[in-house]
């Protein structure tokens, strides 16, 4: 689980489709922003893994805000869009997420930092990536 998005709107959908029944999220790896969503919002989930922030949580002051500012200058090189999805969206990692995670042969998650997958760079022009993601 990446930012807890999805998982809140799953769980208001069981919730609605299946009204008294009682159901609880398991993942193997979830970062810890989705899961405090998950907590403010009463909906039971846990994970075997815990990811933390990529940048946020460590780093501090005046060196959290370079490393920001220097993922945001590696971003800057990517294209503003890619089939029909805004790379404003995704900055930092879905929801801000920062996550630095992915499993091998699968799909990498939007919560992971675009630089890592993001199609296309400013010029349009594909990139060669360390990820593949199907769709942004």
């Amino acid at each position: 689980m990446g930012s807890g998005a999805t998982a809140k709107r799953r769980s208001l959908e069981l919730t609605s489709k299946f009204p008294g029944v009682e159901h609880e999220f398991i993942f193997v790896a979830a970062c810890e922003q989705g899961l405090e969503l998950c907590l403010k919002n009463n909906i039971s989930a846990q994970a075997i893994i815990s990811i933390k922030k990529g940048i946020t949580d460590y780093y501090y002051g005046d060196k959290l805000n370079e490393m920001k500012q220097s993922m945001l200058t590696l971003e800057s090189n990517l294209s503003a869009s890619y089939q029909k999805k805004n790379l404003t969206d995704y900055s930092l990692g879905y929801g801000k997420t920062e996550a630095l995670y992915s499993r091998k042969n699968k799909n990498a998650p939007n919560s992971v930092f675009p630089i890592f997958w993001w199609h296309t760079n400013k010029e349009n022009e594909t990139r060669n990536t360390i990820l593949t993601r199907t769709r942004p």
